[in-house]
């Protein structure tokens, strides 16, 4: 399962013919703002922090960098367009692995926006050329996939060292329903002092060293994702009555 899954519901790969469709602000896609996780990469990280938990997530057999946006679908509380991650400020322009600039690698999600706030802008103006908006969230798409692979390495390095741990999340919020996920990893407080982990920034930049602390203080805001989720009304689905928050 790709870190993406969840966020494009029809990627379709562009062509001219189909120029004239129009594009909307992100919180205009159901996808978007049913999304409970996104991909990002660790230099996202001093804006994100601000919003949301940063963490891992296991996808088969491989952990991915995120954030944490809702609980549950639908209850997402995202900030302004300028402090999103880049893979929902890119969309629907579709992010992957390596994406190139050129218009014959360029893939869009072509799902309907069921809530737009204007008239949106098409991908292709009348002369055959990208508008701004296409332009803008192509670029995030690209600043995205290049950030990628770097964030991949720094995780792989983490979890070989053994500084990585599973962080299961466990509410039972009365009315608001029950929460269980056990598919997130957080960085181990207990391997702070571990020498590996001086290594690491030592290879992988004083980048890699902040990210670290930033994503531990960026923990403390999934109390920001229940004050969300109180709102929800209970589900139906009878889940655990333990809770247990590790940080």
């Amino acid at each position: 399962m790709s870190r993406w899954n969840a966020l494009y519901e029809t990627p379709t790969l562009f062509s001219p013919e189909w120029g004239q469709h129009r594009i909307f602000a992100p919180t205009a896609y159901p996808s978007v703002r049913n999304v409970t996780t996104v991909g990002i990469a660790h230099p996202e990280a001093l804006v994100l922090a601000r919003y949301f938990p940063l963490c891992w997530q296991r996808f088969e057999d491989k952990l991915r960098l995120v954030a944490l946006v809702s609980l549950r679908e639908g209850y997402a509380r995202l900030p302004g367009y300028d402090d999103l991650p880049l893979a929902l400020r890119a969309f629907p322009v579709v992010v992957q692995e390596a994406l190139g600039e050129r218009l014959e690698s360029l893939w869009v999600d072509k799902t309907i926006a069921d809530t737009p706030k204007d008239i949106g802008a098409p991908i292709l103006l009348d002369d055959g050329k990208l508008s701004e908006a296409a332009r803008r969230r192509i670029r995030y798409a690209v600043d995205l996939s290049r950030a990628i692979p770097a964030t991949d390495e720094l995780t792989r390095d983490l979890e070989t060292h053994g500084l990585l741990e599973p962080w299961p999340l466990k509410f039972d919020l009365g009315d608001a329903g029950k929460v269980n996920r056990t598919d997130l990893a957080v960085f181990s407080a207990s391997q702070l002092q571990n020498p590996a982990l001086y290594k690491l920034i030592e290879r992988h930049g004083v980048q890699a060293g902040l990210f670290i602390g930033v994503h531990r203080a960026s923990l403390f805001r999934i109390n920001w994702l229940i004050q969300a989720l109180r709102q929800a009304p209970a589900p139906a689905a009878k889940e655990p009555d333990d809770i247990e928050v590790r940080l």
